[in-house]
């Protein structure tokens, strides 16, 4: 679950191992920011991953995370705990007039875990 300090601020992170981005001007900004930042990230202590990235890029602009009330419950991967969602959760940019969805969990996990009960 990386980048840590993004985790630890948002209670997750987005994985980038499925993802739509619609044509636009601030899309090409941020993909040309994700870029940047896997080229060279002195915020990383370790090689820069797409995950690292993704989320640091949303982060630089500004995404503002809103869930559903009632709807969270929180994992465990390895030592790092993680909130997930058993709904779609929304960032929104400020200003911009889009937003991005994390998606819940239990459906598009890499790992099985048991849907809390």
């Amino acid at each position: 679950v990386a980048p840590s300090q993004l985790q630890a601020r948002w209670g997750f992170v987005v994985c980038g191992g499925l993802f739509y981005a619609r044509a636009s001007r601030f899309t090409r900004a941020y993909f040309q920011t994700v870029l940047e930042h896997l080229l060279q990230n002195p915020l990383v202590p370790r090689h820069a991953t797409d995950q690292d990235s993704l989320n640091l890029a949303l982060a630089e602009f500004g995404v503002a995370w809103h869930t559903v009330p009632n709807t969270t419950y929180h994992k465990k991967l390895f030592a790092t705990h993680f909130t997930c969602s058993l709904r779609e959760v929304e960032g929104t940019f400020e200003g911009a007039g889009l937003r991005v969805a994390l998606l819940p969990h239990h459906f598009f996990m890499r790992r099985p875990m048991v849907h809390p009960e």
